[in-house]
This record gives structure tokens, C-alpha cells and sequence, in this order.
């Protein structure tokens, strides 16, 4: 097995860990338009022209971070405990059930936890982001410090299931590292989600501004699957002021734009009618499907290159090189760089020696990886897992996936493709065509369904027949006590009785009392009684 090189050196985290949005007055490129003025005045009044003021405003779009009523961010305060639990929640997509959730873990400072972060706290404890020895130690309103937020991250993304206890750091402050969470800095590291300080430090210590969380949760984001279908990256392919087309390799998609959009373009503030086709664009869509944060970068100068990686570099200087044919090239990787692997963002340390690789690079720097397609890469095998569970959540918008939580209460999400091949009722349909609530078995292959089949909950409904329809295409139909009216396809899977004893649908007339159990729209069971004549 070839190996990785390692140069897990201090890189800078801090204000050098996001380029600076370098505008001090409009750009030059804003015309002025009624859109401008809308989307030129900020979320938060305190975040113009701060350097993380771009990350801020897209983590804000996503839900994951969030101001105070003044409008402001407050970019350079420590972040608590609380805040940072919350917003980790936040970014594994697991707010609505945080919203839902009663406290029942055994927290010491429970008093000083308000009613609405309550459930944020009970579902961090639930998804072993919090241990029960956290809990009794837990200060909610205390600054979050760095080794407690990357032992935090690494529990929710299950990467302390990944530690190589083998590598060593050269930190300065490694003493102030706890022995038992060394592995945590390696594999923070390791990712890029976390990395040094000037000096060769890591200041463990060192509590975490809110805007440093913000860079934090912006690294993770695209790796947990739960938030997938809310950002769409790929090349603009039209756009007016109304609508904007996304196309990458495979798949074209049309957005509305939300009324607030908010557009930077190569880092700067601008409006809609700055964006042009061509350009490399990222959009966060909102609860409707409209998008409300725009990304946009000038592709002009970008240079495609695809070769075998023969590479990587791990921490300081992180890197990849790409051998085709005779040519070699090396690409420098931050944290802008997007590696993707079967439509699902990866980290640098989970690509391999040997992978076939397409990289968009610009001066050097890498903007895009993606790993081509599992077939082309011999040493990968495709392994074939089922689920079985209950359909928790569909997304249908954007990049699709299926969430199901299994008997054990754990949840799974999964990748829809235009491959997929989903079955509801024994009949083919569309992912639209599911709900919340249907057993459904999953059959998976690196986190993308293949197969979905699907059944619909069973209903039952009573009351007297007022149609009947016979011949190629059976219905019944009837109406309720409440003078609701249901019309229900019959099979000849159905199942009749009348009276008692086994009978036809022609057997039937209008003015029997009936009970149905339907199942998407068709009965499966008809139990009738007719008064005697």
C-alpha cells in the first residue's frame, strides 16, 4: 500500500483561515439596481468588510448560525457551549427534531439551559456528540474551547472511529493536549478542519470566536448528507434576474431566486445581474427551493486536468499531485477546495494513492476534485447493504436524498439518483411520490440508493357505496358520516365480503354500508352489509 505523505505542521486557523472580503465601499462591478440595494444590505451590520464576512452570511443561509435581535453577529465573541452544541445540531440537519425533543439526559447545569436549546442538548447527548461524563460537567454559558469543539465535531461526523493512534504531532503546546484526545487533534488535522496557529501551536485552550465557528461549520458542511439538498455547486448556464441555471457534469438544474438573495461574486458583495453564464457558482436554497445565498467566482482563468493521484499531503502545505502520462502537476488544497466522491463531499485524507481524479485548479490551487467514477478505480469494490425502516424525511429538491430511521432509532441517509429505481406499492414512481411514515427497504451502495421500495401506511374507512365502477378499471366509491366522499381503485387483489361470505364487486350495490382499508388509493379489503330488503 503506498503511503500518504503526513506533514501535519501548525497551519494558520485563525483570520488567515478564510480570505478577507477585501471591499471597503461598493465594488465596482454593483450597477445599482433595486436588486443591488436589496441584496447589498447585509443580514448583519456588524460583518462588512470582516473576514469571514462571506461564510458568515452563507452559514447564516443554511440555518446553521444565527444573529442577535440588534442585527448583529458579533463575529468576534467567544462562543458558549450551548451555542456551538446548538450549531453543530444545526449542521448534522437535525434541527427540526432538536425543536421537537424534551430533555430527559442527566445535565448538572439543567437550570441553566433556556426551554428552546433544551432539545439541542438532548439530541447532541442522543447522537454521542455529549457523553454522560460531558453532561455532569457541562457549563452551558462558559466559552467553548478549541479541543472541546473538535472532540464535539468529531464525535458528530464518527471520525474518532478513525484515529490513527501512529502519528505523531509537532505542536509546541502538546502537553497541553490531553493524552487521550491526541488522536482528536490528529484527525482535525488529518481533515482540515482544524489546524494550527503562527508558532506552531494548537492553543487547545483557547475558546472559539463565533466567527471561527462559523469557518468550522462551513468545513463540514456538504460532508454530513442531511444537508446536501440545500447546496448546489457546478458552472451558471443562464441567468436573469428571476432565475438561475446550474449545470454539472450529468444534470442541469433551474432555481428561482428568493426575494433577500444575497450574491458575492470573487469574494466580493454584488447583486444578480453581475452574474454571468460560465462562471463557478455555489447557491444555498432556502425552505422553499428558492435559492437565498449565491457564491459566484469568474471561471475564466481555470485549467482542467485529470490524471491518477501519486500524492497527498496531509496539514501544512496540503496538497495533491496528478500524474497523466509523462505530465505530473501538484495542486495546493484549503478550505475552499470541494472534493467530491459519488456526488457526496469527501475530506483530503479520504482520497487514496492510485485514484483516478478530474481537478479544476486556478494558479495552482485546486477548486474542484472529483474522483471519477468507481468503476475506473481498480482498487475499489462496491459493497451492496440494505435498510430496513421508516421514512423519516424525502428531499426532492436539489440534490435528492431519503432519510429513514431504522428499528434501533437510528437514522440513515441516502442519495437518490437518476438510476435509482423506486417502487411503492409493487408499482414504479417517483421520489415525489413518497411520504414520511411508509416502511421502506433501502438497498445502498456507498451512501447512494439503488433501490428503494416503498409501502404506504394502510387507512380504514367507513360508510355507504354512492358509485360503483365495473369493468377494465373497478372503483368504489362511498361517502362518510361527515359526507366526505373517497373513491378507491379495486384489484383483483382485493379482498370482498358481504354479509359475511366472500363476494364479487358486481355483487355489490349502491346504498351498502362498508368497510375499507385502502392503501395508496387502493382498497385492500371492502367488508360490506346490505339491510334487509
Amino acid at each position: 500500500m503506498k503511503k500518504v505523505l503526513l506533514m501535519l505542521l501548525a497551519v494558520v486557523f485563525l483570520a488567515g483561515a478564510v480570505a478577507p472580503a477585501a471591499y471597503a465601499s461598493q465594488p465596482a462591478h454593483a450597477k445599482g439596481s433595486d436588486k443591488a440595494k436589496m441584496n447589498q444590505a447585509l443580514k448583519f451590520k456588524d460583518v462588512k468588510g470582516h473576514w469571514a464576512e462571506n461564510v458568515l452570511l452563507e452559514m447564516n443561509a443554511k440555518g446553521f448560525v444565527k444573529g442577535y435581535q440588534d442585527c448583529t453577529y458579533k463575529p468576534a465573541n467567544v462562543v458558549s457551549k450551548l451555542e456551538a452544541v446548538v450549531m453543530i445540531v444545526r449542521a448534522l440537519g437535525l434541527e427540526e427534531e432538536a425543536q421537537e425533543a424534551k430533555l430527559s439526559a442527566p445535565v448538572k447545569n439543567e437550570k441553566q439551559i433556556p426551554s428552546w436549546a433544551a432539545g439541542y442538548v438532548q439530541v447532541a447527548y442522543d447522537q454521542g456528540i455529549l457523553t454522560e461524563g460531558d453532561l455532569k460537567a457541562f457549563r452551558p454559558n462558559q466559552g467553548a474551547k478549541r479541543i472541546e469543539v473538535a472532540l464535539w465535531i468529531a464525535r458528530a461526523l464518527d471520525l474518532d472511529q478513525k484515529i490513527q493512534q501512529k502519528i505523531q504531532l509537532d505542536f509546541v503546546d502538546d502537553e497541553d493536549i490531553p493524552g487521550n484526545l491526541n488522536g482528536i487533534v490528529i484527525i482535525m488535522v488529518q481533515t482540515g478542519i482544524m489546524q494550527g496557529a503562527p508558532g506552531h501551536y494548537f492553543w487547545p485552550n483557547k475558546p472559539i470566536t463565533r466567527a471561527e465557528m462559523a469557518v468550522l461549520l462551513d468545513r463540514i458542511d456538504g460532508k454530513v448528507a442531511d444537508n446536501q439538498g440545500k447546496e448546489i455547486s457546478g458552472k451558471i448556464k443562464s441567468v436573469d434576474d428571476d432565475t438561475i441555471t446550474v449545470e454539472k457534469t450529468g444534470w442541469t438544474k433551474e432555481f428561482d431566486f428568493s426575494e433577500d438573495v444575497t450574491v458575492y461574486l470573487d469574494g466580493d458583495l454584488a447583486e444578480v445581474e453581475d452574474l454571468e453564464e460560465g462562471y463557478r457558482v455555489k447557491v444555498v436554497l432556502d425552505n422553499d427551493g428558492k435559492v437565498s445565498f449565491v457564491k459566484a467566482e469568474d471561471a475564466e482563468n481555470e485549467e482542467d486536468f485529470e490524471g491518477e493521484i501519486t500524492q497527498i499531503v496531509l496539514g501544512d502545505g496540503a496538497q495533491i499531485t496528478v500524474k497523466s502520462g509523462n505530465k505530473e502537476k501538484a495542486f495546493r488544497v484549503n478550505g475552499s477546495t470541494e472534493i467530491e466522491k459519488d456526488g457526496k463531499e469527501i475530506f483530503l485524507s479520504e482520497l487514496e494513492i492510485g485514484w483516478e481524479v478530474s481537478v479544476e485548479s486556478e494558479n495552482g490551487v485546486a477548486i474542484d476534485i472529483t474522483v471519477d467514477n468507481e468503476e475506473d478505480n481498480e482498487d475499489d469494490e462496491e459493497t451492496e447493504e440494505e435498510y430496513e425502516g421508516t421514512i423519516t424525511e424525502v428531499d426532492s429538491i436539489g440534490h435528492q436524498s431519503i432519510t429513514i430511521e431504522d428499528e434501533d432509532g437510528r437514522t440513515h441517509t441516502f442519495d437518490v439518483d437518476e438510476d435509482t429505481e423506486i417502487i411503492l406499492d409493487d408499482e414504479d414512481q417517483d421520489l415525489e411520490d413518497l411520504e414520511s411514515g411508509f416502511a421502506v427497504t433501502v438497498t445502498v451502495i456507498d451512501d447512494v440508493a439503488t433501490r428503494i421500495e416503498a409501502e404506504s401506511e394502510e387507512e380504514e374507512f367507513s360508510g355507504e357505496i354512492v358509485a360503483l365502477t365495473l369493468g377494465d378499471e373497478q372503483t368504489v366509491v362511498i361517502e362518510t358520516d361527515e359526507n366526505d366522499r373517497f373513491t378507491f381503485d379495486v384489484t383483483e387483489d382485493t379482498e370482498i365480503e358481504l354479509d359475511g361470505d366472500r363476494a364479487e364487486l358486481d355483487d355489490l350495490k349502491v346504498g351498502d354500508t362498508v368497510e375499507i382499508t385502502a392503501q395508496n388509493g387502493a382498497a385492500l379489503t371492502i367488508d360490506a352489509e346490505r339491510e334487509d330488503d
